[in-house]
């Protein structure tokens, strides 16, 4: 194999273990400062920080138990997205000089990380970016 593939496969490597990473800080923020960014995904959820009207306060999920169990599902997405990364990238990594096919499917979990991490992007937090679509590639 030539090096052109070989660069090709580290750097999908690289931007999938990078995403990893990033998901893990995600959470470790998440986790060691629980009760701030609770609040902030209770504010988003309530919609109390922007101004009333019936625009987009009907929207509004005030409910505790329903802003806690929101909160805690974002931090159990990031935990999956960051192993699906991480998987990913270790099996890549494994596969680095396999035939194409191998490697091929040794992309399948950066698939579900990109997957995860579009639905937290979409969440209140709105702050873990997909960009490993390209490993997928």
């Amino acid at each position: 194999m030539n090096a052109g593939p070989v660069v090709i496969r580290l750097s999908k490597i690289v931007i999938t273990a990078g995403s990893a990473q990033r998901a893990l800080l995600f959470t470790l923020g998440n986790l060691t400062d629980y009760e701030s960014n609770r609040a902030f995904v209770q504010h988003v959820l309530a919609t109390d920080t922007i101004l009333p009207g019936p625009t987009l306060t009907w929207r509004a999920i005030t409910n505790p138990a329903i802003q806690t169990g929101a909160y805690i599902a974002i931090i159990v997405t990031e935990v999956l997205t960051c192993l699906s990364f991480l998987i990913a990238a270790v099996w890549m990594s494994a596969k680095l000089k396999a035939p194409k096919e191998e490697f091929h499917h040794a992309k399948a979990f950066t698939a579900v990380g990109v997957l995860l991490g579009f639905g937290l992007s979409s969440t209140p937090r709105r702050s873990l970016l997909v960009t490993p679509s390209v490993a997928y590639l």
